[in-house]
Order: structure tokens, then C-alpha cells, then sequence
């Protein structure tokens, strides 16, 4: 009763504004200034009253969204019920993690406490770009997405055909400098076709059952096979051989003084096409009978 007056102090609490006392022979829950005076008596209980801070939550979701309709807190505090965070979207990303810091997160506990600024974090996707050589699989290649791709190096070979460029659709030059890959693709080769030239033989066979009959005197002028190697391409180079002779370049029509297979083809680009044959068999060593009936 004697004690000098008692000036109590404000408690604090971890993740609590303190907001005041209640008890004996005080008013209310928010009393922050007590003070016990001289000649008191009896016992005295006192309550300390507290609020929870509200904490702020900052988000950077890197370019990604969270899904319509789906969202994430913006504040918490120390009573909260455990928050399971909602994971963003990203164009060309797979969503990785949440990260506080260098701590990765999934979940705000409930006891947490402090502002907090959470990461969305991404791995970037990849996609494979396909390279066809008709039908079977020549190449594959991992981009990035949205990244360009480069053509590659290797050069596909079909028999007899020059290989012109990549086609997504089998007809239009795929543009690899401005297409961004946003999903997988398959490329095709697209070929030019060395066409096999004509031969034409003058005398020619007659019908079925009839040869045109000649000579084979290489001094008689009016003797012999002629030989055309012809081709609608004016850039091809043609060959032929006789028999199993040289390969040779064929320059005009030449006459031919046996029986014998001819053979010719084409090149471009230094493709050939496929051979053709002629088989001269007309030829007669002795005086011909034109026309006469084949045996």
C-alpha cells in the first residue's frame, strides 16, 4: 500500500502489434499507459491484447500469368492457414518453383512472418525439328522455343535426283532465318529428278514382225544406224556408250555399224538419271532386202 506507483511496460510478441492492457480497474482492451498508484491494494491481473501484423506479398511471375480465374494472396499474416501458392503459366516455359531468396517455396506456413517477395521460376521447353529423307527419319534437332534454327550441314542423296531444299509442307522452301519454333517440326528433302534422256534410232524397227534392214558398211554412207540422244532439258549433259565401250559425251547424232546396245543417260549438278537402252538390231552384213519379214 506504501509502494511508490508501479508504471507497467508494454509487452511485445513476435508477429503482433501490441494494442493494449485490460484488467482490474481498467477500461477497455487498449490501455497502453498503466500505472499502478500508491495505496493499491488487493490483487491485480492484467491481459496484454494484440492484433496480427498483416504482411505484404510481392509476386514476380517472370513474364507468366496465373490461369483465369486462379490467384495468390497479396498479404498473410502470422495466424494465416497454411497458403499453397498457385503456379503461373508462361508461353515456351515449364514452370520450375516458387524461390524467397535463394530458398525455394511452395507453401507460406502458417507462423510466418516479415513482407516476403516471391519468384516464379522457368525452364524454357524445347522442341525437335525433324529432317525427313522421304520416308525415313535423317536428322533431329532440339531448339529452343521461339528460337530460330539453322539448316544443317549434311546433304540427304535420292538415286538420280538433285536435292533442293527442306519443306515443311513438301512444296514451299522451308524459311529457317524467320521461322520461330513454336512446336515440333518435320521438314522434308525436296528433290529434283534427273530425267532419262531418248534414243532414237533412224532406221528404226517396223511394227512387230518387221525390221527395216541395213547395211553395215561404214563406207557406204547410206549404210549404218543413226543415233539421236535427245532431252526436253536444255542444262543436261547427255552420255552414251556402245556396247560396253567408253562413257562419252554426246555431242550430235552418230552412226552405229552393228548390232549393238545403246546406252544413254543424263547428268546435272553431276547427278545422273537412270540409263536407258536401244538395242540395235537391224543390222545386216550381207545386201538387205528392205522391209523383208523378220524370222
Amino acid at each position: 500500500i506504501n509502494s511508490d506507483p508501479i508504471t507497467l511496460n508494454n509487452p511485445s510478441k513476435p508477429g503482433y502489434t501490441f494494442v493494449g492492457l485490460s484488467g482490474t480497474d481498467l477500461t477497455g482492451n487498449n490501455n497502453t499507459e498503466v500505472v499502478i498508484p500508491t495505496g493499491s491494494i488487493d490483487h491485480r491481473s492484467f491481459l496484454a491484447n494484440y492484433n496480427p501484423i498483416t504482411y505484404h506479398i510481392t509476386y514476380d511471375y517472370d513474364g507468366g500469368n496465373l490461369p483465369d480465374n486462379v490467384t495468390n494472396p497479396s498479404t498473410y499474416n502470422i495466424e494465416t492457414p497454411d497458403i499453397v501458392l498457385n503456379i503461373p503459366v508462361r508461353e515456351g516455359y515449364t514452370f520450375s518453383n516458387y524461390t524467397i531468396g535463394n530458398n525455394i517455396v511452395s507453401t507460406i506456413s502458417t507462423g510466418s512472418m516479415g513482407d516476403l517477395v516471391i519468384k516464379a521460376n522457368y525452364e524454357i521447353e524445347h522442341y525437335n525439328v525433324t529432317y525427313y529423307n522421304e520416308s525415313t527419319q535423317f536428322a533431329t534437332v532440339s531448339v529452343d522455343w521461339n528460337d530460330t534454327t539453322n539448316k544443317i550441314n549434311t546433304i540427304p542423296t535420292k538415286p538420280h535426283n538433285i536435292f533442293l531444299y527442306w519443306s515443311e509442307d513438301g512444296i514451299t522452301e522451308f524459311d529457317f532465318e524467320n521461322t520461330h519454333i513454336t512446336s515440333n517440326k518435320n521438314l522434308y528433302a525436296v528433290y529434283e529428278e534427273v530425267e532419262a534422256p531418248t534414243i532414237e534410232i533412224s532406221p528404226s524397227l517396223d511394227a512387230e514382225t518387221n525390221k527395216t534392214w541395213v547395211c553395215n558398211n561404214s563406207q557406204d554412207e547410206n549404210c549404218g544406224v543413226t543415233v539421236t540422244v535427245s532431252s526436253e532439258h536444255n542444262d543436261y549433259e547427255l552420255y552414251y556408250k556402245v556396247g560396253n565401250g567408253e562413257a562419252t559425251l554426246y555431242t550430235g547424232p552418230f552412226k552405229v555399224y552393228e548390232n549393238v546396245e545403246i546406252t544413254a543417260w543424263s547428268k546435272k549438278s553431276n547427278i545422273n538419271s537412270e540409263s536407258v537402252e536401244e538395242n540395235i538390231v537391224n543390222i545386216d552384213s550381207t545386201a538387205p532386202t528392205i522391209n523383208q519379214p523378220a524370222t
